[in-house]
């Protein structure tokens, strides 16, 4: 459950390697960069649901290593989302 997130606000999925401890962000100019360009460790497949990519320099670009679907309804709602 989201909770004290205001208009405005930024909010962004985090992926931490535990094995290499190594931290990845939704927003690639988070990421490292290679060859001046930010790595994108995530994917958008569509219906709320996003592939990450768990290893520096983007890892094998499959984007199945940790693969999340969010629900955005209303825990207090008709669960329509407006």
């Amino acid at each position: 459950m989201l909770q004290d997130v205001d208009a405005g606000d930024f909010v962004a999925m985090t992926l931490t390697n535990q094995s290499s401890g190594n931290t990845f962000w939704a927003f690639s100019q988070a990421n490292e960069a290679v060859g001046g360009q930010s790595v994108g460790h995530i994917w958008n497949y569509g219906l709320n649901t996003w592939g990450w990519e768990d290893k520096l320099g983007g890892g094998d670009h499959d984007f199945n290593d940790l693969v999340v679907q969010l629900d955005f309804t209303s825990a207090s709602g008709s669960g329509w989302l407006v």
